[in-house]
């Protein structure tokens, strides 16, 4: 674990007199913190990150279909707050930052309809931010003409004097910059029309008035436009890219007096959508990157020196890649590249070689279909950030998600593992009995089952392809014959029976058929039930209010062993030991919970009933008090909470204990993350596709819950030892990448005081953590442990901060 350098800028926010004050932090708390952030070395500011280093990710609300966005001051706080522009909402989405990462509640500034593009800057010259925004024409929805919208900040960031102007041959404007393209100490505005190839621009008067002008150029304007000194002679040239009739991105010279003259074209790829600047070879001139979203690749345009550009080299780029951005993730002093893959739900980052040659070197999940980012240092800790801001056309709401940086040149960061065209599921198994965890993937266009074998080191290989009988098959992986193995269960959608394969990777695998039933079962569920050491069975028959019990002979064959009545009380069906006697009961959960006591001969008997408050959509069984009984754990989608319902030593169960989670969850998984003798929760949300661990911290402590980006539409949760350490990591599926997402456990087992977030970092936050807990006089401040709350504790604290953590 490595020690965050805090800059005299942190120092300044929180021991400013006025922060004391308010705090009433002792002055020689206050003293004595400052000299940990003035004293902290900078060999310990470097060094890795150890445990845990995920930073937490937040969905942040905002208007309807993003179309762009910034980061920038806007109320003056020395803070960086989000602004996003939304067409669909028609408004501007204003999140005023805290310094720390996060935001007050979303502020909307009405715009006129059909707004494509934004940017930001002072404008009237009186030292804040100010915004403007383009509209485009559509006779079909009432709007006869382009509009550019001039909105000058009130001071606050909230309130805006918005005014609109218009102009000949203004009809569908779409990017725009601010920039002195004429160099008379006053910026100017530059919009594209998409309608006719005219480029307006506008003079500023310094005053936040413009006056308004154009120029034809032969260029069918339509994706992103950006300004820069192209040619080395002092002004501001214009680059822009069009997905029309050209496919290409164009340079347009300043001439000198904020005139622009088109003088290069180059193809570049099938739509080039977005593009930015920047030099990526160290020869001192601006070199171009852009966006191809048909085609799925980015072009690197490198400047010869004079405007004019090497032909452009086309690259892989992800699913649909969307915006893209140059900027120095790793410090290394060059651009490293940064896009935006849309269906990819993920950040895709580029490493510079130094020459402008990029590696992929990291994917970051982004949640559902990313479409624009900015970039800034969201939590003041000196390192860029990244907001995303995500349009879905097939869910809801869109949002903004956060990646925080990792300090390292990285960010929230999974090991994607490529899966092909497997587009449904995917589910563990071990099908070598090595100790590792191996996957399997369910492909349904073409029926077959894909068996990973893992190398142990969270990689893993083709060990077998098995066809299916059908393209709606729901597969379940037990060791049924006791030999280490997993083999598979499969159900077809419409059949009465269960497909078995003992041994499915082996030459010699047995297959065969259970057909024990007149009506299709719901579902299939494995546990010893008659404590004879094989996997037996409890079939569910909802048609016929039945439970079906099949008995396992040790081959893994199954007989008849009787079936439970579940009349008026069928749903999902669970194996606990509510009881703590050593043997399996039988659950079934829908609006209550139901249970069936094992009398321990594999016969049950209707034991009680426990009411719910609410139709859970998913349960599991959890030791949530740590009191050697199974415990009822139910997802409560629609209302965003769990509740977990304890067993007591009759078998009877106590009131459901409610908690909330921090999105509406969709699949769970329960494992001790820490490995610290509790079970840990793990929760996926398929909306805002993410996964969160809530981390059991004693009995009946559930954590709240830190949430994880992933690659979209996550469909499958796996929490298993993956890569060979004993300790448990998490696979989701992502459908929208194709991909498996392994997130490695990083959690130290060795205990840091000094960390009192438990974010695996030494940081400002720490240190108010600390203040807190001191100034409550709270057990965990006696740092010494002398029984007392102490100016002792200070100076202990200081001490475990500045030597860092294992």
């Amino acid at each position: 674990m490595g020690v965050a350098a805090l800059t005299r800028r942190d120092i300044g926010i929180l021991y400013h007199p006025a922060m004391i004050q308010h705090t009433k932090i002792r002055p020689e708390v206050a003293g004595l913190l400052a000299l940990i952030a003035v004293s902290t070395p900078a060999a310990i500011a470097q060094q890795p990150l150890g445990a845990d280093a995920f930073r937490a990710f937040t969905p942040l609300p905002i208007g309807d279909e993003p179309v762009d966005g910034e980061c920038v001051d806007l109320n003056g706080d020395g803070n960086p707050d989000l602004v996003s522009l939304n067409f669909k909402s028609q408004d501007l989405s204003i999140l005023i930052g805290d310094g720390v990462g996060g935001f007050e509640p979303m502020h909307a500034v009405h715009v006129k309809k059909l707004p494509a593009g934004m940017c930001a800057a002072d404008l009237d010259g009186d030292g804040d931010i100010d915004l403007v925004t383009t509209h485009q024409a559509n006779r079909y929805q009432g709007v006869e003409a382009g509009l550019i919208g001039i909105h000058l900040n009130q001071g606050d960031g909230l309130i805006f004097d918005s005014r609109y102007l218009e102009g000949p041959f203004l009809n569908s404007p779409g990017d725009i910059v601010a920039l002195d393209s004429d160099l008379d100490g006053n910026l100017d505005l530059i919009t594209p029309d998409g309608l006719g190839g005219y480029l307006h621009v506008l003079r500023g008067l310094g005053d936040g008035e413009f006056e308004l002008g154009y120029t034809r150029v032969s260029f069918p304007f339509s994706g992103y436009l950006r300004a820069g000194d192209m040619d080395l002679d002092g002004d501001l040239d214009l680059v822009a890219t069009s997905s029309q009739s050209t496919d290409a991105t164009a340079i347009l010279l300043n001439t000198g007096d904020g005139s622009f003259e088109l003088t290069h074209q180059y193809e570049t790829g099938n739509n080039p959508f977005a593009l930015d600047l920047g030099d990526l070879n160290g020869d001192g001139a601006l070199d171009i990157v852009v966006s191809v979203y048909t085609s799925a690749e980015y072009a690197v345009l490198l400047n010869q020196g004079d405007g004019s550009m090497f032909p452009p080299t086309l690259m892989p780029a992800g699913i649909e890649p969307r915006d893209i951005r140059l900027h120095d993730t790793d410090f290394d002093g060059d651009l490293d590249l940064l896009i935006c893959d849309q269906l990819g739900g993920e950040v895709r980052i580029f490493a510079n070689a130094g020459n402008g040659a990029f590696e992929l070197t990291q994917r970051v999940g982004a949640g559902v279909e990313p479409y624009s980012m900015a970039i800034g240092d969201l939590d003041r800790d000196g390192f860029e950030d990244i907001v995303t801001l995500n349009r879905s056309y097939t869910y809801e709401a869109d949002y903004a998600a956060m990646l925080r940086s990792d300090r390292q040149g990285g960010y929230i960061s999974d090991q994607r593992i490529g899966a092909g065209a497997y587009r449904d599921r995917g589910i563990g198994m071990n099908i070598n009995n090595d100790g590792l965890h191996d996957l399997t993937l369910i492909e349904h266009s073409t029926p077959r089952l894909h068996l990973l074998s893992n190398t142990g080191q969270g990689d893993f290989v083709l060990a077998t392809i098995i066809p299916l009988e059908g393209e709606q098959a729901q597969v379940q992986t037990t060791d049924l014959n006791g030999n280490g193995r997993d083999d598979l269960v499969i159900k077809y959608e419409d059949q009465n029976t269960y497909s078995v394969i003992i041994n499915p990777v082996s030459p010699s695998q047995d297959r065969y058929t259970i057909d024990a039933f007149t009506t299709e079962p719901s579902e299939i569920v494995f546990g010893d039930l008659d404590l004879d050491g094989h996997t037996d069975a409890v079939v569910n028959l909802p048609d016929q209010d039945l439970l079906q019990l099949l008995r396992n002979d040790g081959s893994g064959h199954f007989s008849n062993a009787g079936q439970i009545d579940i009349s008026r009380h069928g749903g999902k069906v669970l194996l606990a030991d509510l009881n703590a006697d050593g043997d399996l009961d039988i659950v079934t959960c829908g609006g209550a919970l139901y249970v069936h006591k094992n009398d321990g001969d594999m016969s049950f008997h209707y034991h009680n009933r426990f009411t719910y408050d609410w139709w859970a959509t998913e349960y599991g069984v959890i030791d949530y008090d740590r009191d050697g009984r199974d415990d009822v754990i139910s997802v409560y989608r629609n209302e965003a909470r769990v509740g977990i319902t304890r067993g007591k030593a009759d078998g009877a169960m106590w009131p459901t204990i409610y908690i909330d989670t921090p999105v509406q969850p969709d699949e769970m998984a329960i494992s001790d993350i820490d490995l610290d003798g509790d079970d840990d929760l793990v929760l996926t949300n398929d909306y805002f596709s993410t996964m969160s661990i809530m981390r059991n911290e004693g009995p009946m402590t559930l954590t709240p819950a830190r949430v994880w980006p992933m690659a979209g539409n996550v469909s499958s949760l796996i929490v298993a030892d993956a890569t060979g350490n004993g300790m448990p990591d998490i696979l989701t599926y992502n459908t929208g990448s194709s991909s498996f997402s392994l997130l490695r456990n990083q959690i130290n087992q060795t205990p840091c005081a000094a960390d009192i977030t438990g974010d695996g970092l030494l940081d400002l936050f720490d240190i108010n953590a600390f203040v807190t807990l001191f100034l409550n006089n709270a057990d965990d401040a006696d740092f010494n442990a002398d029984g007392e709350t102490n100016f002792l504790d200070v100076s202990a604290f200081i001490i475990s901060y500045q030597n860092g953590c294992p």
